[in-house]
């Protein structure tokens, strides 16, 4: 069997797809995998790693709005359609699989002429463009929240949860101290601004630093090229403080090892935080991430600031859960229950029914 996945720019349409892939293995071992993405998007590196061949496609971003460059985004779909026609029909997939973003765009439409199989998943609280003029011709829309469903109203919609990669299961407290150098019996707080960082979620850390001295010990993935002279000047000053730009691996023992967990507000992550029932701070980036965030803090799973909240109230908010650890189970249970796991046997089941509809 043969599946084209696509996705990137960042990593929000990726990780689900590569947790797909996992559940898919465990019964079709002799699947080729093959990835359509971004051609400079943080996504590349980590799909070679999976050992998948990766197809950068070129694709004009798709826009609400009219304006010369919606004419060249024009163009750059076309081009893109027209590669993946060239790939599609070089590799003979079974099926193609996204999860959002506008690079899968071309692929899905290349898919539908050719009479293969495709199965959108959308996991955010918003729908994206993409998703939506996706969706119509689809022969499989999935969702990770009930909600959802009302979204697609022309469309049968499966309720599937969010998957979530097996290896998040599998994190080390120890080796966590080992590999970020923390201490044992100080709080530790986890602090990721997802794949390509956060420059508002960044300043918002530093600000707080000060004020976090003797309470806990904090590890921040920045992103790349993200107030670099700041970060190091940082880490001089306080030795409690560990900043990494990017972690590809590893990133499991940090949340086995992490009382706290702030982030931007990514629904990769709020799965991740779900699965191991994990207390979070979540600082949106206004638009999708927002609705992300208010659909969970009215469950009471998450804590919610704004980006334009003062320090001291987002220390008071870290403080406080570091003072209650039963705060922090009540926090990781909601949000465990507020959203499930995607089963392997409805991955399973999903992809038999698309692999009976090819070039039907």
């Amino acid at each position: 069997m043969k599946i084209f996945f696509s996705g990137g720019g960042t990593l929000g349409s990726v990780i689900p797809l590569l947790a797909i892939k996992e559940h898919i293995e465990q019964k079709y071992n002799n699947t080729t995998f093959f990835w359509c993405g971004t051609k400079r998007g943080i996504e590349n590196d980590i799909v070679k790693k999976q050992h998948i061949p990766f197809f950068p496609l070129y694709c004009g971003k798709l826009r609400r709005y009219f304006s010369i460059t919606t004419v060249l985004d024009g163009v750059g779909i076309i081009v893109g359609i027209a590669q993946s026609l060239y790939l599609l029909k070089k590799h003979a997939p079974d099926v193609c699989i996204s999860a959002g973003g506008f690079v899968s765009f071309p692929l899905h439409v290349a898919a539908k002429i050719l009479g293969i199989p495709t199965w959108v998943h959308q996991q955010d609280i918003h729908v994206g463009l993409a998703n939506k003029l996706l969706a119509p011709f689809a022969s499989c829309v999935t969702v990770s929240v009930s909600e959802l469903q009302k979204k697609f109203p022309k469309k049968e919609v499966c309720v599937l949860g969010n998957p979530v990669r097996k290896n998040i299961y599998t994190g080390d407290k120890n080796k966590a101290r080992e590999i970020f150098r923390l201490q044992k019996n100080i709080p530790v707080v986890f602090v990721t601004g997802g794949g390509t960082g956060a420059i508002k979620l960044n300043e918002m850390i530093y600000d707080v630093l000060p004020q976090l001295i003797g309470k806990c010990q904090l590890v921040h993935l920045t992103g790349k090229n993200r107030g670099s002279k700041q970060v190091v000047n940082l880490k001089k000053q306080y030795s409690w403080y560990h900043p990494y730009e990017f972690l590809s691996e590893n990133i499991h023992h940090l949340y086995a090892i992490a009382d706290i967990v702030i982030f931007r507000g990514g629904f990769g992550t709020i799965t991740e935080l779900a699965a191991l029932e994990k207390a979070a701070i979540c600082i949106p980036k206004p638009g999708h991430q927002e609705k992300n965030a208010a659909y969970f803090a009215e469950k009471k799973a998450l804590i919610t600031v704004s980006e334009n909240t003062e320090s001291q109230i987002l220390v008071r908010h870290i403080t406080n859960l570091l003072d209650s650890e039963k705060k922090r189970t009540s926090i990781g249970k909601a949000l465990f229950q507020a959203l499930s796991m995607t089963k392997k046997e409805d991955v399973e089941s999903l992809l038999d029914s698309l692999l009976s509809k090819k070039n039907t």
